[in-house]
């Protein structure tokens, strides 16, 4: 039988305010929501004392319209949200709840069970893990488990159940003690802002929907939309699977760095692609904006992009705490120096990063990547009067100094010396090898020969395996953030797992594999048996390369073959994709998915 509702209307000067319908499933709570919206002046609530199928009962005999948003709890929760098309936001079970419930269920004697839904059971796991407590703990998934759970309980001499309304009801039946888990006023006035918050948010969005629409027929521009991978919306007419394939490839640039900008000819167009990610309901949203630019702004050549100050890193991936001071004090001071810095180092190590970082915020900033600029496209540097290489004070980036043919290289330089670009601009180069080779290396040579440059050597990862729990600390906080998670960290064996292995790819490959890690983990921690399965599958991909053979294992199936065969050419390839695909004889489109189909 229900309990008369309380309405809580407050004025707020005419302002549509939030309407809030709490559905609580004992009276306290009921109670307690009252007196929190006695103390809000920009809500109105309806409470009601309601549990499980009376809960969702009610929820339907409403008229939604009259409300924005539900919360209740628990399997009540549950329900309702089968019963409406409103969002309901769940009271959540905070670790204070439960050990408070677990305290009092001490005073009782005899063995005590937490019977609960997952949401319950997966905080009595954590708060059991730090207390170090030998309570049973046993989740049910439908609300007719919960009989044969607890009387499983009881024929096991368990006398104390602790539970929501409906374990502690059905314990009672049996004959068992019940401890009722309450929800605190902390976590009902969360519940309360989070239901505002989400408010707030759904307003946003429909305003910036609006927004959109408006811009759209107004200015006639061309859109894309992505949901993760897929892609939701497009407006686009002209060349629309080109449009969709560039912004697809730019997804997961726009993931890691929240955007991007890059001109593509498309056509007999110059196109401007700038990328902004949003996140909505914990999936990663790219939208896209395409624009046709006048050439003259902005002269399109394969292999030259232009980054944007927003792109431009404040921190070396935000880990400056994980590097000696060497190498801190090495980057602070080519910061601050005019001179051309060389930053070496093996295949994802992070040299692109530390170069983004190294670039100016007063002028612009290019880069130029020599695996892949064409002839065309290096003659129109050097000898175009439109060249942006003969502007002033700018950061240019040359990626892969390594790539740069003899005869260009020399080339390159003697244009650098003539029309005086370093003294104009910044110049950072690229060098992708063992830092042992590096004096060996000729563009290297040749740099260090014609004009005074610093050089800011990047050391592999498996010679810095001390550094490793703080990196996996930071690339989780990175992950985290990213996917809406909360994984804490990993087990001590684990770690030293992650510490002994042998990282050919560095830093790029322990994010990848921390990235697998938190998306199979069951937990809080990342558990040392999945960190053992995990690198032994990378040790596999890790393969032995000789004299240009590659050694297969039979055994394995076809794609562990071919990602055997992937990684090995990637690797001789000193980590450039474009060389790699190259050289396989594919498109780095085709060789990009490869490789994705591999980390999944």
């Amino acid at each position: 039988m229900f309990i008369d509702e309380t309405l809580i209307v407050l004025e707020a000067n005419g302002v549509r305010k939030l309407r809030i319908l709490v559905v609580a499933p004992y009276p306290g709570l009921r109670d307690m929501f009252i007196s929190i919206g006695q103390e809000r002046d920009d809500l109105e609530i309806v409470a009601y004392e309601a549990d499980l199928e009376l809960g969702a009962r009610l929820v339907s005999q409403l008229d939604e319209f009259e409300y924005d948003v539900i919360i209740s709890r628990g399997g009540t929760a549950m329900l309702i949200r089968q019963a409406t098309q409103l969002p309901v936001i769940e009271i959540m079970l905070s670790p204070y709840d439960l050990m408070g419930a677990m305290k009092l269920a001490e005073t009782h004697p005899g063995k005590c069970a937490i019977v609960g839904f997952p949401n319950i059971c997966k905080t009595a796991k954590v708060v059991r893990d730090i207390l170090q407590h030998d309570i049973a703990i046993v989740e049910i998934d439908k609300i007719t488990d919960a009989h044969h759970a607890i009387k499983c309980l009881a024929e096991d001499a368990f006398t104390v159940i602790v539970g929501d309304t409906i374990s502690s009801s059905e314990a009672e039946k049996q004959g068992l003690k019940a401890v009722l888990i309450t929800s605190s006023r902390e976590s009902a006035i969360a519940a309360v802002e989070e239901a505002a918050s989400f408010y707030q948010h759904i307003e946003r969005m429909r305003e910036q929907n609006e927004m959109l629409n408006q811009a759209i027929h107004l200015s006639g521009g061309e859109v894309v939309v992505f949901s993760e991978d897929i892609p939701i919306f497009s407006n686009i007419k002209k060349d629309k699977d080109f449009v969709l394939e560039t912004t697809r490839r730019m997804n997961p640039f726009v993931i890691r760095n929240n955007r991007q900008v890059i001109f593509q000819k498309v056509g007999n167009r110059a196109v401007k692609f700038s990328g902004h990610l949003r996140q909505i309901d914990g999936k990663n949203h790219c939208i896209y904006l395409i624009q046709t630019v006048d050439r003259s702004e902005h002269h399109i050549i394969p292999g030259v992009y232009a980054i944007s100050k927003e792109n431009l890193p404040s921190g070396y991936f935000g880990l400056d705490v994980s590097y000696d001071s060497k190498l801190l004090h090495d980057i602070e001071h080519c910061r601050s120096s005019s001179l051309p810095v060389v930053v070496a180092g093996e295949g994802g190590t992070g040299k692109e990063r530390v170069a983004k970082m190294l670039g100016s915020w007063r002028g612009k900033n290019y880069c130029i990547d020599f695996d892949e600029l064409d002839n065309k496209g290096f003659a129109y540097l050097v000898e175009n009067s439109d060249s942006f290489l003969l502007t002033n004070g700018n950061t240019v980036c040359f990626r892969n100094i390594q790539s740069v043919a003899e005869e260009r290289l020399q080339k390159l330089l003697s244009y650098i010396e003539s029309s005086r670009l370093h003294h104009r601009n910044r110049l950072i180069m690229t060098l992708t090898t063992n830092i042992s080779d590096l004096h060996r290396k000729f563009a290297y040579r040749m740099f260090n020969s014609r004009m005074p440059c610093l050089t800011i050597k990047l050391p592999p990862l498996r010679e810095r395996a001390d550094d490793i729990p703080e990196l996996i600390v930071a690339f989780l906080r990175e992950i985290n953030v990213v996917r809406g998670l909360n994984v804490l960290g990993c087990e001590q064996k684990g770690i030293e797992l992650l510490k002994e292995f042998q990282w050919e790819y560095n830093l790029g490959q322990l994010k990848r594999v921390l990235s697998t890690l938190v998306s199979i983990s069951k937990g809080s921690y990342i558990s040392a048996q999945d960190v053992k399965r995990v690198l032994e599958n990378e040790a596999c991909k890790q393969t032995c390369t000789t004299a240009g053979f590659v050694s297969v294992n039979i055994n394995h199936s076809m794609e562990e073959i071919t990602q055997g065969i992937l990684l090995a050419v990637l690797r001789e390839e000193g980590m450039n994709q474009t060389r790699a695909a190259k050289r396989l004889g594919i498109s780095r489109t085709t060789f990009w998915r490869m490789m994705q189909r591999g980390v999944n």
